[in-house]
């Protein structure tokens, strides 16, 4: 598992390279644990959380750490139906990366931020692992990804 763990790491290193994001990764001996309880404010942290919807679309939605996702508004916003939680397995098959160190970039989806991200001039995200985190600027993100900007937070 530690060789799996550093390869999905250097994944999203030599991705985050190669696009010319600037980031800082910080890995930790033993797993983050969930934004209430990891090493930084949950206001100073992205989760990116998998959403498909009825046609088999995946989208990954960026909200801050101390926000929840409202689906109601999530699917009236995006005008998009049968929107549901992506299950475990197809998280990993489908972006590539475990639960718990889903980055906010790096693979295919339709990418949605939350409208607080805009002011935030820094994040903490998912780095490829549960005992990686990656610094990085949510507007490069939100360009990079080319992210539909819209409130999906309750």
């Amino acid at each position: 598992m530690k060789q799996k763990t550093a390869m999905t790491v250097q994944k999203l290193k030599d991705y985050l390279t190669q696009h010319n994001i600037p980031f800082e990764l910080k890995e930790f001996p033993m797993v983050v644990g969930n934004v209430m309880n990891g090493p930084h404010p949950p206001n100073e942290v992205v989760k990116t959380i998998i959403f498909i919807d009825s046609k088999n679309d995946l989208y990954a939605v960026l909200v801050r750490g101390d926000d929840r996702i409202s689906m109601a508004r999530f699917g009236l916003n995006l005008k998009i139906d049968g929107v549901r939680m992506a299950k475990l397995e197809e998280v990993v098959a489908r972006t590539g990366y475990p639960v718990g160190g889903v980055p906010p970039t790096g693979f295919a989806a339709k990418f949605v931020a939350d409208i607080k991200l805009k002011d935030m001039p820094f994040c903490w995200a998912g780095g490829g692992s549960d005992k990686a985190l990656i610094k990085v600027n949510p507007a490069d993100l939100i360009k990079h990804n080319k992210a539909v900007v819209v409130r999906v937070t309750g």
